[in-house]
């Protein structure tokens, strides 16, 4: 089930035109990868862990 879900989401990042990785960044001593797409945007915490997906709508 798990390797599924990587496999969707790995598909959904080469379909999409728009990807954009930032590099790590460090703002206040918490360290975050931040990944863009076109209408999804998240937020990966290495430090808490936390993972943040915010959705947008494209019109």
């Amino acid at each position: 089930m798990k390797e599924n879900r990587l496999a969707q989401n790995n598909e959904i990042l080469h379909k999409s035109r728009n990807f954009q990785r930032i590099p790590h960044y460090n703002v206040e001593k918490l360290f975050y990868t931040k990944i863009q797409l076109s209408s999804i945007e998240a937020i990966y915490s290495t430090r808490t862990r936390f993972l943040v997906v915010q959705l947008s709508r494209i019109y």
